[in-house]
């Protein structure tokens, strides 16, 4: 066999396609496998190499598009294909389509191929934008721009590379173009936005009541100031000051009153209390260090009066903070005895896990550090069955946290607003929506496999069908070619319907001689007639001779590839009726270059169908009568010369001119 045109290969990659009808196209490897299987058929070769080849043509034709989407898991598992999904699947694209593809901007179009090329599992259709920009750069693209999000067929996104965060390219799903995926996507981005909103009102209604409540500090501060001058007066004009000690009772009773008046929502941000109780013990006169104010705090921790949290403050406090956007930080709020019991019911060990917890204060890490740390610092303090997992409702959380390109497990004390019943009810309707994200996905991967089963039905009950309709006609002509007679062939019946069944196999152009003929019999046949191919024969060359058909070299029709076994790389005979202007140009042929035409449509080898070497064609037409032959006889679209391998060896050879059917 020869390598069949590309065209041939296109076509039928085509046909292919159009007689799929999944959701998303057909997916990439059983069209492959499709196309090596039906053009070994039709005998054209074609292996993996030249079937990529094609599909990369039609691919860079923009006649087909490589999309991604996902497949049902016994198409996966037919297909052997390697997960995770999506898959890359190919359809053809429609003229529209086509014409959007040719119109974008030769880098984008680059862009595109270079998706196409990114074929590992889990990353199929995706490369970094770094990458991607490199590759365009040595293609020879010099303007490349920072984005090129083209709508629906390429967005960009942020992952993980080499641990990492870095912006990537990739090839848009198919499934998330459905309506479907998109009233989901919106719903999803309603309760987002809802969510956000909440927020932000309850941040300006925080920021509120912290304004509120330092007009009322400022007011109480500037009464008690002025009652204050006349004392201090007196103290001036006695020329001596006094300085009590530190009396850690009393820093005790005001950190807690202090804690009451600043606490809101998530209590009150540690490092307001400290400034606050530091310049109320200045105002009473004592010499109390913020190393005293710290030692009062830890033992109001330590007997459980006071809780130590994380939470974000409102703005209006971070700037007296010195903050610039919202930052977690650490707050203390007063525990109620059912609370603080709650902490006195916890084992030794997570009450140590709390301690370490609470004395964390990376910026970037507050409150949390890794499981190992923490379990080598337990071990340090003497425990020594530390329980693999320490989850403490409302008080510590397990997460993964990225750790010099791994990741890795960490605890962490919860942050107060995660413990709201707001929070938990979004949180809840995420968990909701996520799970009816996921039904909807399997519903798809179901209803994508019932499809495929109901498409193999259809395709084995036609085939049935067909079976059962070519049995019973077999059956019907066994009948009747048993109850009638034939009759004996009729010349002039012959002719007409040579004439006739060229005409309607042909229409207009060369009719295959192969199916002329069994098209004859078969009318011959069903007609009950006697008549064998000799007879067909006969009445061919008679015709022939009469200049009203020409005898032609053809390539054989699909038909003849598919049912008769033969290979579209071969040439074949066929018949055309002549027009008026043609028979009487073929009658005022010189005699010799009849007789010429006789003698090529002689040759019947599949090899050298219609060719003859010019040295043994003038030695034949000499035996025929002719002397004075002329050195190369050629006529227009009849007879041509060209070179030809005879016995191995490329001689001048007469040949009749091919037509394309």
């Amino acid at each position: 066999m020869r390598n069949a045109k590309n065209t041939e290969l296109q076509r039928l990659l085509i046909e292919i396609l159009e007689q799929d009808d999944g959701r998303f196209g057909m997916p990439l490897l059983a069209a492959r496998q499709q196309l090596i299987a039906k053009a070994r058929k039709r005998k054209i070769e074609c292996n993996q190499k030249t079937a990529d080849e094609t599909i990369l043509q039609a691919l860079d034709d923009w006649t087909v598009d490589k999309a991604l989407a996902p497949v049902p898991i016994q198409i996966e598992e037919e297909l052997n294909l390697e997960p995770p999904g999506p898959f890359w699947h190919l359809k053809i694209l429609t003229p529209e389509e086509q014409g959007r593809y040719k119109s974008l901007a030769p880098v984008e179009k680059a862009l595109i191929r270079l998706l196409r090329k990114q074929d590992e599992p889990g990353r199929r259709g995706e490369i970094p934008v770094e990458e991607a920009e490199k590759q365009l750069a040595e293609q020879g693209f010099t303007d490349i721009p920072e984005f090129m999000w083209v709508n629906e067929i390429v967005h960009d996104f942020f992952g993980f590379r080499d641990g990492k965060d870095a912006r990537w390219y990739g090839i848009v799903n198919e499934y998330w173009k459905t309506e479907e995926f998109k009233e989901h996507e919106q719903r999803m981005l309603d309760e987002s936005l809802e969510k956000q909103r909440q927020y932000i009102q309850l941040m300006e209604d925080l920021e509120e009541e912290s304004r509120q409540r330092r007009k009322r500090e400022e007011k109480e501060s500037h009464k008690k100031n002025r009652a204050k001058k006349p004392k201090q007066s007196q103290n001036n004009n006695s020329g001596a000051s006094k300085t009590n000690p530190c009396n850690p009772e009393w820093l005790r009773a005001h950190l807690v009153q202090i804690v009451e008046e600043l606490s809101w929502r998530d209590g009150a941000p540690l490092p307001v209390v400290e400034r606050r109780l530091l310049a109320k013990s200045e105002d009473e006169g004592m010499n109390c260090g913020v190393e005293d104010i710290q030692s009062v705090i830890q033992r109001t921790l330590d007997d459980w009066t006071l809780e130590k949290t994380i939470s974000e403050i409102p703005s209006a406090i971070q700037d007296s903070l010195g903050y610039s956007s919202y930052k977690l930080v650490w707050h203390l709020k007063i525990m109620s005895e059912e609370r603080a019991q709650e902490y006195r019911n916890l084992e030794p060990v997570e009450i140590a896990l709390i301690r370490i917890l609470q004395n964390q204060n990376e910026p970037d890490s507050i409150g949390s550090i890794s499981v190992s740390e923490a379990e080598r610092r337990l071990s340090e303090q003497g425990f020594e069955d530390i329980p693999e997992f320490m989850l403490i409702k409302d008080i510590v959380e397990e997460f993964f946290k990225l750790d010099d390109g791994e990741m890795v497990r960490w605890y962490g004390l919860i942050e107060e607003f995660v413990k709201t019943e707001e929070y938990k009810k979004q949180e809840q309707k995420m968990i909701e929506a996520s799970m009816e994200k996921e039904y909807r996905y399997i519903q798809l991967m179901e209803d994508l496999e019932e499809e495929s089963r109901q498409r193999r039905k259809r395709e084995e009950r036609i085939a049935k069908q067909q079976e059962i309709k070519e049995k019973k006609l077999k059956q019907q002509k066994i009948r009747k070619s048993r109850t009638v007679e034939p009759k004996p062939c009729n010349q002039d019946w012959l002719r007409t319907h040579l004439i006739q069944t060229v005409e309607e196999v042909g229409e207009g152009r060369s009719a295959p001689l192969v199916v002329v003929q069994q098209e004859l019999i078969k009318t011959a046949q069903d007609e009950r007639i006697r008549c064998s191919l000799r007879d067909i024969h006969h009445t061919i060359e008679s015709v022939l001779d009469e200049w009203i058909l020409d005898k032609t070299v053809i390539e054989p029709s699909e038909y003849m590839l598919d049912s008769l076994g033969y290979c579209a790389s071969e040439v074949v005979w066929g018949l055309k009726i002549l027009s008026d202007d043609e028979i009487e140009r073929y009658r005022n042929l010189k005699p010799i270059v009849k007789e010429l035409i006789s003698l090529l449509r002689e040759r019947d080898d599949p090899r050298t169908l219609g060719m003859m070497p010019v040295s043994e064609a003038h030695r034949l037409l000499s035996k025929r009568g002719f002397d004075d032959i002329p050195e190369l006889i050629c006529e227009e679209g009849i007879i041509q010369e060209n070179h030809v391998a005879f016995d191995g060896e490329e001689v001048p050879a007469y040949e009749i001119v091919q037509h394309y059917c």
